[in-house]
């Protein structure tokens, strides 16, 4: 399923040292929408996509190239099920994973 949107800002002039996936806000999920906020210092190839616990792609947040920078992409969470899901991002050769919980 393709969902969620991509707000891309800068939090200042710098650019970031290194790749880093944050944390979802919130956690736990209430609302229908959550921000995983990233971070590229180079240019990069990014996929974030959140999986159920039996490891099925539920969501499709991020797919594209993005300019080096800060980062922040919204999920919409309004038709996942309550429980424990897990991001992940791949940009370039960094890849990392993070849980989140949706809570109905």
């Amino acid at each position: 399923t393709e969902t969620g949107g991509l707000v891309t800002a800068s939090a200042s002039a710098e650019l970031p040292t290194e790749f880093a996936l944050e944390q979802n806000s919130p956690n736990p999920i209430r609302t229908g929408e959550a921000t995983i906020e990233f971070a590229l210092p180079e240019d990069a190839r990014v996929r974030l996509v959140v999986y159920d616990v039996m490891g099925r792609a539920v969501a499709s947040v991020v797919d594209g190239t993005y300019p080096a920078g800060y980062h922040r992409a919204t999920v919409d969470t309004q038709g996942l099920a309550s429980g424990t899901y897990i991001y992940r991002i791949e940009a370039g050769d960094f890849v990392a994973t993070r849980r989140m919980t949706v809570v109905r």
